[in-house]
């Protein structure tokens, strides 16, 4: 909704009401075109380090973790906590 709100408020040069309306809907496409993207490429990058994840945990199920197994399991827990932060910050 803000960046709705900040395409729509911002300043168009146009001669009448009609362009200036159009001109600010083809600004508001592209911005949210540009906003579609970026969370597209989050739920993709989301869904690849959950599938490696969920790798390593059936892994564990069959023997222990080696300790840089262990370690990248930690760190691509902490970095889909991080992708789903900045999807909830898109999101909002």
């Amino acid at each position: 909704m803000e960046l709705v709100k900040s395409v729509w408020s911002a300043n168009v040069r146009a001669s009448n009401s009609a362009t200036r309306i159009s001109s600010k809907f083809k600004l508001l496409r592209a911005a949210l075109k540009k906003w579609s993207k970026k969370l597209s490429n989050l739920s993709r990058l989301i869904k690849i380090c959950s599938s490696k994840l969920e790798v390593l945990d059936s892994l564990e199920e069959q023997r222990p973790l080696f300790i840089q197994e262990y370690n990248f399991r930690n760190i691509l827990k902490a970095h889909i906590l991080r992708l789903h932060g900045y999807k909830k910050r898109i999101l909002e």
